[in-house]
């Protein structure tokens, strides 16, 4: 049997859903709400973007699955049509209409998958934006108006895809400015503001901003001498505040634990104070991950620690806020989590209108929970099962050989391998 642990530990990465706001209004009343009273004052915007928590993809395997949040099950649909057994080919998929969009982190083509016909289709990149060996084609992505813009990868392509025609478009209008060379691309996140898109750099200060309609820079921006660069980034909506995880230029490069509250206008920048800093993982780096916007409240989730940081976005002050739960969240770590990085708590956050609460999946043990803010307790922690995948599995690594050895790993042992080999003799 395959190990039972794997197969209930695989992580489920969600997409997100592209809703008309038409239909968002009344089938989503509280999240209409929030977004209504939070959002951009943007009257042009006909759809908007919700987490989907119906399909998500594999961090470990080539698998697109159907997903369960309330039973906490995901069922194996098919794979990719890739040779590759492995994660990270297909960011989550977005679901637009009648079929779900899997933009390519590692692959050739864009996937699609009709919800009704059951079938994918594939759109291949243009040759000359690819990149060498399979690197990263695009990164992460923020929703403006009625498109997704994506944050360029090692080829520095920024990626629009509009979400009324499905029309996918490619503009190099950072590549000139970066002088994009190979290996050399240093865009670390991005952030929409007004019409905008900002790029931000963990090697510099300078902050692009592209207008989402042109494509174009509209500006560039510089933060300020002292910084050496940024690994993350939210506008406060309706303001001109940004909030960044910035690497100061007395510190190590990489040593992400400073926050600061910067003003794309007016240019003035602030320090956050009294950010409680874990002393057993002082010295680790990429400390803070990313920002979670709740209710006028802005927290920030340590990639390594035991609580989350409450900032007050007005008074620049912050507060440590300790989430109570069944279990000690540093103790959690096993040899399996370890493979993808010591620590990473909360590393996926969305909001639940339904019962007015953020979702996490917490990789630590692979297992997902609401978190209730205002009570500060980490409720209905349940183990992810993943079904269906068994007979996939086995398909794809059980004859793998190299020079007439079979390499043992995770989800096939050699016992396993040398039974079912004997048992097919016997056949």
């Amino acid at each position: 049997m395959i190990q039972n642990e794997i197969l209930q530990s695989d992580i489920i990465y969600i997409g997100g859903k592209v809703v008309p706001i038409s239909e968002f209004k009344n089938e989503f009343p509280d999240w209409y709400e929030m977004w209504n009273k939070y959002g951009r004052e943007d009257t042009a915007d006909q759809y908007v973007f919700i987490p989907d928590y119906d399909y998500g993809v594999s961090a470990i395997l080539n698998a697109f699955y159907s997903v369960d949040f309330n039973k906490a099950t995901a069922d194996f649909i098919c794979r990719f049509d890739d040779e590759r057994n492995e994660g990270g080919i297909y960011h989550p998929p977005i679901h637009i209409g009648n079929r779900l969009v899997f933009t390519p982190c590692r692959a050739h083509r864009w996937a699609y998958y009709d919800l009704d016909t059951k079938v994918f289709s594939y759109e291949n990149i243009p040759v000359k934006l690819l990149p060498e060996n399979d690197g990263i084609f695009v990164c992460s992505w923020r929703p403006i108006k009625d498109s997704v813009v994506y944050m360029p990868g090692e080829t520095g392509i920024v990626v629009k895809l509009d979400y009324k025609t499905g029309v996918v478009s490619y503009h190099d209008c950072l590549v000139k400015e970066l002088q994009v060379e190979k290996g050399q691309i240093d865009i670390s996140s991005m952030a929409t503001y007004k019409d905008s898109v900002l790029f931000f750099s963990s090697a510099n200060d300078i902050v692009y901003e592209i207008n989402a309609e042109s494509m174009a820079i509209k500006k560039t921006h510089r933060i300020g001498p002292m910084m050496k660069g940024v690994k993350a980034a939210f506008t406060l909506p309706k303001t001109d505040w940004i909030f960044i995880v910035g690497n100061p230029e007395l510190v190590d490069a990489g040593d992400w634990k400073t926050i600061y509250k910067w003003n794309i206008k007016t240019g003035e920048l602030y320090a956050i104070k009294n950010l409680p800093i874990n002393p057993c993982v002082e010295n680790a780096k990429y400390f803070f991950s990313d920002f979670c916007y709740y209710y006028e409240d802005l927290y920030i989730i340590p990639q390594q620690g035991d609580c989350f940081v409450r900032i007050d976005v007005h008074t620049n002050q912050a507060e440590r806020v300790e989430i109570a739960s069944d279990c000690n969240l540093l103790d959690r770590k096993n040899d399996f989590y370890r493979r993808w990085g010591d620590g990473m708590i909360f590393p996926m956050l969305h909001y639940n209108g339904f019962e007015n609460t953020l979702t996490a999946t917490l990789p630590y043990d692979f297992s997902i929970a609401e978190i209730d803010f205002d009570k500060k307790i980490l409720r209905n922690k349940r183990k992810w099962h993943v079904r269906g995948i068994e007979k996939q599995i086995r398909s794809s690594l059980a004859n793998k050989w190299f020079d007439g050895g079979f390499f043992e790993n995770e989800f096939y042992s050699l016992k396993e391998f040398i039974a079912e080999d004997s048992s097919r003799d016997v056949d």
